[in-house]
């Protein structure tokens, strides 16, 4: 044998064996692929086996299976050549006078006589059985480059955006006349707290924005000397809560003016870069609420002050101001707008609350009577518009998909870029090969496990229908809410599908959000109502009956059934509260703590848990609402200590902005329910 001969297939090596199932189909030869078979997996099985059965000597077996494999017959004409070729090499073994007329190890040979057995085979098949074949290997062609093309055509599909969405959200700010803006008075109002103290891990002791935010705390006073300092650009806030309107209209960072931006960011360069700079909606910043939230974080310590300075009517235009500030917030027809004044509406009930319980009298029944007209004029439920959401995400409808010209289109490569950057899948520091990958790959996928441009505008349409049903439930109802039911069902039977979750609005989450506030606002009627019956007539009422119609229109309702809100009159007064999630009355307990529970802390944070209608798991106990629980102090911490430990209480004078990107359910619902979080979240 020559050297520099190739060694023999694994399927013929002595002795003769099958070989692995991954071999088999690596090994198959390209000529039987493109003729449309897949011939080893099933021939280098069964060969050997026919081969060993046979009895012939090592070296035939060998010359059998080299010769047959060079036929490039299909499957079963391999067998009946193996056939043909074992019943030759048995006759000539059965008449030694006839010898094998070819030498095994002739190698020309060997291709001479595998070429007519294809011929002699070839002539065998039918025509129609040919064609069959033929047309088999040019379909599994056909679709291999399909599979290979199908990325090029998704990645050279573009969206056409063919209606302009920003007009219709900025269409209520834009109709403010410029005398009657609020904003420019905010502006200048941030701008002068731009040297306000920030908050500073490592000089706790200084920080009276987080421990001396309340009376309680222990730098109260330096808080206090603060407001005296910076009372000028607070009576500036006062001002323009008189104005109807806000007058901010969304715009990219690069278009704001330098006062719009220094009065919330520290500089345009550390703006930008929070921010996209994109064709998209959502990354516009929303960087009014920022400001708003900032001036909230000193106006509520200025109310705690005009309490404890007996000034009952400073401490009613500071609630007035609240009321104004949050509808300047919604404004914008987005839900995070309309959050961002509930919450606003929230610190007003919380300090009416809170100074009813503590300096009652403060107010007098013309007061109580002043106070009361503020409540009664609020409606927090208008706060929540959301046509403004759903104009962004058509929007972003435009935008991701290309445009048939009948209302249907596909996922296009810029779309999932929006996707893959708000999944958090991929960033700027990701490498760009990548990227593209990610977005290429992502759109295609899309285009078979997901919706059409069709169904998705269906999609949208259908659940603001049914949003805007839901609204009008009262929060007794919300077992018949289907707009959250609707969105998750969709998010199931789509996987990739369900990223639209960062495009559309939080129903479930938000609707429950505005009914507690709309509880808050009834129950703080409700206590203003029971103060003046105790001023006008010398002592609290029996039951809450004898406030209508002198002090009350109607009775208040339970969130938790529809009911009048149960009222208890003991020693220390009276005690207003709510079933809570649980729907059973427990004599106007707070929840219990709970071993290893992380609300088991404070009496606030556990009365909190029992308004989360709806919960799988509800807490046992009711939802006090007057008188609320009290808050302990906060403690200056050790400076020594980790410095992630400390309590944030009122949150530093930071600066930042809003943007829409964010639109996590349960942060937003929470700023709702009364907590006011940090801006640039």
């Amino acid at each position: 044998m020559k050297a520099d001969r190739k060694p023999e297939p694994y399927w013929t090596q002595d002795p003769p064996s099958a070989a692995p199932r991954w071999l088999r189909a690596l090994l198959t030869p390209w000529s039987d692929l493109r003729r449309g078979r897949v011939v080893e997996r099933i021939t280098r099985v069964c060969m050997p086996r026919r081969l060993r059965e046979a009895e012939l000597p090592d070296a035939v077996v060998k010359y059998i299976a080299q010769v047959t494999q060079k036929t490039c017959l299909r499957w079963y004409e391999r067998r009946r050549a193996t056939d043909e070729l074992l019943a030759a090499f048995h006759h000539h073994v059965a008449r030694p006078d006839r010898p094998w007329p070819y030498p095994l190890d002739d190698r020309r040979q060997r291709k001479r006589l595998a070429k007519a057995l294809r011929a002699e085979h070839v002539a065998r098949r039918h025509p129609a059985d040919r064609w069959a074949f033929r047309c088999a290997g040019y379909a599994c062609l056909a679709f291999l480059l399909a599979v290979l093309l199908f990325p090029v055509y998704i990645a050279i599909g573009k969206p056409e955006p063919k209606v302009d969405y920003l007009p219709v959200v900025n269409a209520d700010a834009a109709a403010v006349p410029e005398a009657d803006r609020a904003w420019p008075l905010y502006r200048d109002a941030l701008l002068a707290l731009r040297d306000a103290p920030t908050f500073d891990h490592e000089q706790a002791e200084k920080d009276f924005f987080s421990y001396g935010g309340h009376p309680r705390d222990p730098l109260w006073a330096e808080m206090r000397s603060f407001l005296a300092e910076f009372a000028e650009p607070l009576a500036l806030v006062d001002t323009a809560a008189l104005r109807p309107g806000m007058g901010f209209t969304l715009r990219p960072v690069s278009a704001m003016t330098d006062d719009e931006v220094l009065a919330v960011f520290e500089d345009r360069e550390g703006a930008q870069s929070l921010f996209n700079e994109s064709d998209l909606l959502y990354d516009l910043p929303l960087a009014h609420l920022g400001g708003l939230r900032q001036l909230a974080r000193l106006k509520y310590p200025e109310a705690l002050a005009a309490a404890e300075d007996g000034d009952a009517e400073r401490f009613i235009a500071i609630v007035g101001t609240f009321h104004a500030m949050a509808d300047h917030a919604a404004e914008v027809p987005l839900l995070f707008c309309g959050l961002t004044g509930l919450s606003f509406e929230t610190l007003a009930v919380e300090l009416a609350m809170e100074t009813l319980r503590d300096r009652p009298e403060l107010l007098d029944s013309i007061r109580l009577k002043a106070l009361s007209t503020l409540f009664e004029g609020r409606n927090p439920r208008s706060l929540r518009r959301t046509y403004g959401d759903f104009a962004l995400t058509r929007d972003w409808v435009q935008r991701s998909f290309t445009d048939n010209g009948r209302g249907g289109g596909r996922m296009t490569r810029r779309g999932m870029k929006y996707q893959v950057r708000y999944g958090h899948l991929a960033d700027e520091t990701t490498h760009w090969l990548l990227r593209e990958l990610l977005h290429t790959g992502f759109a295609c996928v899309w285009y078979w496990t997901s919706p059409s441009r069709a169904d998705v505008a269906r999609t949208i349409d259908e659940l603001q229908r049914l949003e805007k049903r839901d609204h009008d439930l009262p929060a007794w109802r919300a077992d018949e809410r289907e707009s959250a039911g609707f969105f998750e069902a969709y998010v199931d039977a789509h996987a990739v599908g369900g990223l639209m979750v960062f495009y559309l609005p939080s129903t479930q989450h938000s609707l429950r959000a505005f009914d507690l506030g709309e509880a808050q606002r009834r129950a703080v009627l409700a206590v203003l109502a029971l103060h003046r019956h105790r001023h006008d007539r010398g002592g609290w009422p029996e039951t809450l009956d004898a406030l209508v119609p002198d002090y009350l229109e109607e009775l208040p309702r339970d969130p938790a059934d529809g009911q009048p809100l149960r009222y208890a009159l003991g020693g220390g007064g009276p005690v207003l509260y709510s079933l809570g999630a649980d729907g059973d009355d427990d004599g106007g307990t707070i929840p219990a703590p709970v071993d290893n529970a992380w609300w088991a802390g404070d009496d606030v944070t556990r009365n909190a848990q029992a308004q989360r209608f709806g919960d799988d798991d509800p807490v046992d106990g009711d939802w006090v609402l007057f008188p609320p629980p009290a808050v302990d102090p906060v403690e200056i911490p050790d400076p020594n200590a980790d410095p992630w430990g400390m309590g944030m209480g009122m949150g530093g004078f930071g600066m930042g902005g809003m943007g829409m990107g964010a639109t996590e359910d349960e942060p937003a619902a929470d700023a709702a329910e009364g907590g006011m979080a940090e801006p640039g979240e």
